[in-house]
């Protein structure tokens, strides 16, 4: 209680909350990371990164993978069955491409695209307005988590937050 923890995985807590959908613990890691004194750029610039990955897999899901990947393969059965000779498709590391395919799957194609233009909504927001770092953040999170990013709540945006 007396010592905060300024490791680098809150982060990564983050953008697992955000791939598991679950806005609850992705609000608790934003407020933990704010609390820190993380910069909002910085979250941002983070889960964009998580949010391009996850859109690069859900492509690839949809495309070229759709009939080598299947839903519930195990490691052993990617290595297999999807990379060619071992060597990673997304990342830098085949078990990072598995366990993103395994976050992509949790989204559509569509959904993944609204989150990148929520993405660049949000960053303007954050370099351009007055509001709460804090808030446009929190907004981003339940979009994300619950699926609401639309072109609709984008317009809200705009208006204000």
């Amino acid at each position: 209680a007396i010592i905060s923890d300024q490791g680098e995985g809150w982060i990564f807590d983050l953008t697992r909350a955000l791939a598991e959908r679950d806005a609850a613990a992705g609000l608790g890691q934003l407020a933990r990371l704010l609390s820190q004194g993380d910069h909002p750029l910085r979250i941002l610039g983070t889960v964009t990164d998580e949010i391009r990955c996850l859109l690069a897999a859900r492509q690839m899901l949809d495309t070229e993978l759709a009939k080598l990947w299947k839903r519930g393969m195990t490691y052993t059965q990617f290595q297999q069955n999807v990379l060619r000779d071992g060597a990673p498709i997304l990342t830098r590391n085949p078990y990072g491409d598995y366990m993103c395919f395994q976050r992509a799957e949790r989204f559509s194609l569509d959904q993944l695209r609204n989150c990148m233009e929520g993405l660049f909504d949000v960053d303007f927001r954050l370099k351009s307005s007055g509001i709460q770092p804090r808030l446009v953040l929190e907004k981003l999170i339940l979009d994300i988590c619950l699926g609401s990013l639309r072109k609709t709540n984008q317009d809200a945006f705009r208006v204000g937050l």
